[in-house]
């Protein structure tokens, strides 16, 4: 479930309106889902189409990549809402702040589709269900202006990675992935963690392939599950992740400046624990 407010490009606000007097819904059918939307935000048609195509590409994307034991409800309501809070997914509704631009519609409907935890809860940790829905969201969303390696190499600069160890267990995970929000730091220790997240899920796949991840997908005692599976321990697999990171892409001077902005003072913070020396 999405707790983090949404880049694209380099943060663009919404600007609210009135809602109408009432509310307009409309149906988009995907192969085995209806989708029922509220436009509770008053866009025009040709948005709420624009959003009901995305829906429906969604859909078909995520279900056609990953195969998961979970079985995901025939309807899935769909509110557009005004402002700029931050979006959702749960059990078989999603609650969609911003634009059609920033819209984080694959993020949060790879929730719905693959579930997590027991019932929507956090008795298997956040690592592989935010990761898989950052992966997701990076390859086929509209979110994705810059790239989670490369964020990450970024942020490596900084010592701002969080021990795997930790954003995998189950029972530490919740401080960095549903941090207090009031805070002064909060958003910006969820913010790497979602990234963070959607780097090494990514980096799992992309080297060892869907197969291996759907099978430590909402598992819990997750750190042993990972070693079984991949024949690795989750700190060797750390160590080939950071060299990759080591090898991608700079961000360009643009890309660097605005996380610099967005980070500010905190990048330079040495007194949180949380973070390891790389």
């Amino acid at each position: 479930m999405s707790k983090r407010l949404i880049l694209l490009g380099f943060i663009l606000l919404f600007i609210s309106s009135c809602s109408p007097p009432e509310i307009d819904t409309y149906e988009e059918k995907a192969p085995q889902v209806v989708f029922k939307i509220e436009n509770e935000a008053g866009l025009p048609d040709s948005d709420v189409k624009t959003v009901e195509t995305r829906l429906q590409n969604a859909y078909k994307k995520i279900t056609s990549s990953i195969k998961i034991d979970y079985k995901y409800p025939s309807e899935i309501h769909v509110i557009l809402k005004e402002g700029n809070l931050v979006s959702s997914g749960f059990k078989n509704t999603i609650k969609l702040y911003g634009n059609t631009d920033t819209y984080p519609i694959v993020h949060e409907l790879s929730h719905i589709l693959l579930g997590y935890g027991e019932n929507f809860d956090s008795s298997s940790g956040f690592l592989t269900q935010e990761g898989i829905a950052e992966y997701f969201e990076q390859k086929y969303g509209t979110n994705n202006a810059i790239p989670h390696h490369s964020h990450m190499r970024f942020l490596k600069q900084y010592n701002k990675i969080y021990s795997l160890p930790l954003l995998a267990s189950t029972e530490n995970s919740t401080e960095l992935f549903r941090p207090n929000m009031s805070s002064e730091d909060g958003y910006k220790i969820q913010h790497i963690a979602y990234v963070q997240a959607g780097s090494f899920i990514s980096y799992l796949i992309e080297t060892y392939g869907m197969e291996k991840f759907e099978s430590i997908y909402n598992e819990q005692n997750l750190t042993d599950t990972i070693e079984t599976i991949y024949g690795k321990s989750l700190l060797k697999l750390e160590d080939e992740w950071l060299m990759f990171l080591e090898n991608q892409m700079t961000l360009p001077e643009q890309a660097q400046h605005y996380l610099q902005q967005m980070y500010g003072s905190f990048l330079d913070k040495d007194d949180l624990i949380v973070f390891q020396n790389n």
